[in-house]
């Protein structure tokens, strides 16, 4: 079980960071401001993720970015089934399907 949720929960996170560089890249010009563009939106994105450093001993601001951020989300879905005594996963997979969802949408609407 633990094998198929985490490999649910990394298809989920692959498809949401793929639909999002979708929506980016339909509206750039060249590779080079998609690049750009996508390394300032990914580093911050995992830096805050929760992945690098505990939640629990940041700073309360720090904190809020961080449970704003969807990768903070699937992080937390990806622990949940990998560390015996981590939190529920049912509020972090609804939260990264429910972003997956959106970038689905916005990715959808910028090829019109």
């Amino acid at each position: 079980m633990a094998l198929a949720g985490t490999a649910g929960a990394l298809l989920l996170t692959a498809l949401l960071l793929t639909l999002v560089s979708y929506g980016v890249a339909w509206r750039l010009s060249s590779t080079q401001g998609f690049h750009a563009v996508i390394n300032l939106l990914l580093v911050p994105a995992w830096m805050l993720s929760g992945a690098i450093f505990s939640p629990v001993l940041s700073f309360a601001w720090v904190r809020w970015l961080m449970q704003a951020n969807p990768l903070y989300y699937a992080q937390s879905l990806v622990r949940s089934f990998l560390v015996e005594g981590a939190l529920d996963g049912g509020v972090a997979a609804a939260v990264l399907a429910g972003c997956t969802l959106l970038a689905l949408v916005v990715a959808i609407r910028s090829t019109k």
